[in-house]
């Protein structure tokens, strides 16, 4: 009897395993023609999230003051209203509890298929622990971060497109880049780009076998020297040539790991919209990817630069927008949402969200809350009051962290619904 029930379990893991291993895919999705295919040839339109705030926080979003924008600015408040150890603490808990295996099952449960990753290579590939060359520091507990989302993605069959949102030295002067103000990135490239290169190179190794991951947003948004202060068309007289340098060399590093088995996600320049000397396509599994605050409802609305891509046959992917609704009453903001999704997957364009999670306002999924006492904190931060005593700070701040799980933030259903989602009835 000891063997036969140990036979009919054996037989139920099988079968088991078996049925998990149908559900996988069986190759990665590929470019075809104007489209991402999978292994069947069936069209793929991706729609999901960026995970926008987790690895890459962002001010607004914790409705933090101007200049407490950035990632390094915000670290630099917390250990300023607390100390270098409850700011340690603080950071531990808001990345655990920003991003749970729970929401990536929500997401999955929804009916949408995708994220998009966003990190900071500083929270991966600490600056201060870096030398002028290789070799160079990886943060193992970044990389296990990441690991944690690729693995509950995989396990709620989601694709996945890792995104480098602010790169070694800063691609822009943005806070978006997490910069020191200066594009390091352009302006000292014998450094920043040996580092931008080998840290995609970690992350191709790292990745090149699971299907489900399936491509690389190489680089967020970047702003070449001299883009803001061009006068008249800046879409024309912005200079590409460096990006397009840095993307084959990029491109041509991660081939030597993956084989041509992932896509690559190349955004143009000024702010993900000007595609000029980017094409035509290098490598034969390219998508180009665009960015636009407010999203746009037509072909007509989009930028010049993505239309003559898609004249040009190549796919394109809307990997950002969302944010721009208040100019307009609740439910018009949501019946404009509905509009954008339905035109992109009609178009085989796909969509990324910005964001789940964030505090007060009502743009994404999960809205949290701020804790009491939290005003205190943002009337010093913006110089109109008292530095709170460290012991104030502390709770507040920690509490905060605390109202990041999901738990504690309240779902949101009428939005999910306007982007097409299907909440669990």
């Amino acid at each position: 009897m000891k063997f036969l029930k140990l036979s009919v379990f054996s037989l139920l893991c099988f079968f088991a395993n078996l049925a998990s291993a149908q559900d996988l895919p069986k190759s990665h999705l590929k470019v075809e023609q104007n489209k991402l295919v999978n292994s069947k040839g069936e069209a793929v339109v991706l729609t999901g999230f960026g995970l926008g705030g987790w690895l890459m926080p962002e001010g607004y979003m914790l409705g933090l003051p101007k200049p407490y924008d950035s990632p390094r600015r915000i670290r630099n408040a917390v250990v300023d209203l607390t100390d270098q150890a409850t700011a340690d603490k603080f950071f531990t808990l808001y990345e655990a509890n920003y991003v749970s295996e729970d929401d990536i099952k929500a997401i999955a449960s929804w009916g949408f298929n995708s994220l998009r990753v966003p990190f900071n290579a500083d929270r991966i590939m600490p600056r201060d622990k870096q030398g002028k060359s290789a070799p160079y520091y990886f943060d193992p507990s970044g990389l296990a971060l990441l690991d944690n989302v690729v693995a509950w993605a995989s396990k709620y069959q989601l694709y996945v497109i890792l995104d480098m949102h602010a790169a070694p030295g800063g691609q822009s002067a943005h806070n978006i880049a997490d910069s020191d103000g200066v594009a390091r990135l352009w302006h000292e490239p014998e450094v920043y780009w040996p580092q931008t290169i080998a840290l995609w190179e970690t992350l191709a190794r790292r990745y090149k076998d699971n299907p489900w991951m399936i491509g690389y947003d190489v680089l967020n948004e970047p702003m070449l020297p001299g883009t803001e202060e061009l006068g008249g068309d800046k879409f024309e007289q912005h200079d590409n040539m460096p990006l397009r340098e840095l993307y084959m060399q990029i491109s041509k590093a991660l081939r030597n790991i993956d084989q041509g088995k992932k896509i690559l996600f190349l955004e143009g320049g000024f702010w993900a919209q000007n595609m000029k000397d980017l094409l035509p396509a290098w490598d034969a599994n390219t998508v180009y990817a665009f960015h636009a605050y407010p999203a746009p409802t037509s072909i007509e609305q989009l930028p010049a630069s993505v239309k003559e891509v898609m004249a040009a046959d190549h796919p394109v992917w809307f990997g950002e927008g969302g944010e721009n609704w208040n100019k307009l009453a609740w439910q018009d903001w949501l019946a404009f949402n509905r509009k954008f999704t339905t035109m992109m997957e009609r178009d085989m364009v796909g969509w990324s969200w910005w964001t789940t999670k964030k505090f007060a306002r009502a743009t994404q999924p999960w809205q949290c809350h701020h804790p009491q006492g939290f005003s205190v904190i943002t009337t010093y931060l913006a110089n109109r009051g008292p530095k709170p005593s460290k012991e104030f700070a502390s709770d507040v701040l920690l509490k905060m962290v605390e109202n990041l799980a999901t738990e504690q933030c309240r779902l949101l259903p009428e939005f999910v619904e306007s982007i097409g989602g299907k909440l669990p009835k």
